[in-house]
């Protein structure tokens, strides 16, 4: 144990005043989302992101509640549809090649989870967005 530094869970070692700091510092919507483009072809929680940015997941949702009216969760997977919703419109990469890119094991996962966001799923997304 060392007297004046902390070592995160990530392995970054801080000191004491930098710690104080990353806990009281206010937390950006753009924290997150650069969390979430960074580990896109995972399963992102919640409590992942809390860890790596230092602060509570309640703390998460209330800013996230207070300035989009979203839940985290809902904000993590609207981050998702919308590079999904980029693949299926700008590029000619097969559906489970896109769910695999956005952290889904299968083509059924992946319909499923576009279809709650989005309201279609993402086959016909990309067929009503070319049918001209």
């Amino acid at each position: 144990v060392y007297t004046g530094v902390t070592v995160c869970r990530d392995g970054e070692v801080l000191t004491e005043h930098e710690a104080t700091a990353v806990r009281f510092r206010p937390l950006t919507p753009a924290e997150i989302d650069a969390y979430v483009q960074g580990h896109m072809q995972e399963l992102v929680t919640l409590a992942d992101i809390a860890r790596h940015i230092h602060i509570s997941t309640k703390q998460i949702n209330r800013i996230l509640q207070r300035d989009f009216s979203l839940s985290g969760r809902d904000y993590i997977d609207r981050i998702k549809c919308e590079h999904a919703k980029d693949l299926l419109l700008h590029t000619d990469m097969p559906l489970d090649e896109i769910a695999t890119a956005i952290g889904y094991a299968n083509v059924f996962s992946f319909n499923k989870f576009f279809r709650r966001v989005e309201g279609l799923p993402p086959g016909l997304f990309r067929r009503s967005h070319y049918a001209y």
